[in-house]
């Protein structure tokens, strides 16, 4: 007889994995030039060069960052993990002695891949809206650690970090405000932008 299609959940390892590289891609080394290699890279240097300078590297950067942002936290998609989340919450209500160990993390939500994307390193930069962090995993809105006046004027000269987490600011704020999403979607983006304002509100204090 024919088969049923069964979905099965993907490790927490690999989903760690994929936010990992999404954050490295933002803020990593692929779009830094070193003191030698912006030398070389700046246009007509030192007659002829590579005809690239360093806002034509910046801007391009950019856009990638907000198309990345956008794919990954784009409406459907987060309703699929919120559909997914709904679905395996019913599970582990319904049978808690299949339950295996990779399954005691919560699955990601809108507000969770939103948390994982501003806080935690990726595996060769820190999140999105460093120096700002959340200690914990699975992450708590009164987690957030407010970070120093020191720490923040130096990132502040970090033209990528400063591009990235407006970009992911600024995706957040759509899906909080967009009506024909999940209510769940809205709501996580909500509960994303709540928390960041908090942390801000205790630097500004």
């Amino acid at each position: 007889g024919r088969t049923r299609t069964r979905f099965r959940r993907l490790r927490t390892a690999k989903g760690d994995e994929a936010l990992r590289a999404v954050v490295d891609f933002c803020v990593g080394p692929l779009a830094r030039l070193n003191e030698e290699e912006g030398h070389h890279m700046m246009r007509s240097f030192p007659r002829q060069g590579y005809q690239v300078s360093r806002v034509y590297l910046l801007s391009s950067h950019k856009l990638h960052i907000r198309n990345l942002l956008r794919s990954v936290l784009s409406a459907r998609r987060l309703e699929q993990l919120e559909m997914q989340k709904a679905l395996l919450k019913e599970g582990e209500d319904n049978d808690d002695a299949s339950r295996k160990p990779e399954d005691s993390v919560p699955p990601l939500g809108t507000y969770e891949l939103l948390v994982a994307l501003a806080f935690r390193p990726g595996r060769r930069s820190f999140g999105l809206f460093h120096p700002f962090t959340t200690p914990s995993w699975p992450p708590h809105p009164e987690d957030a650690a407010p970070p120093s006046t020191r720490a923040l004027a130096h990132v502040a000269q970090d033209l990528l970090y400063v591009e990235a987490a407006l970009a992911l600011a600024r995706r957040a704020n759509e899906l909080a405000n967009d009506r024909e999403a999940l209510a769940a979607v809205q709501v996580g983006a909500k509960a994303f932008v709540q928390q960041a304002l908090d942390a801000l509100s205790v630097v500004n204090g």
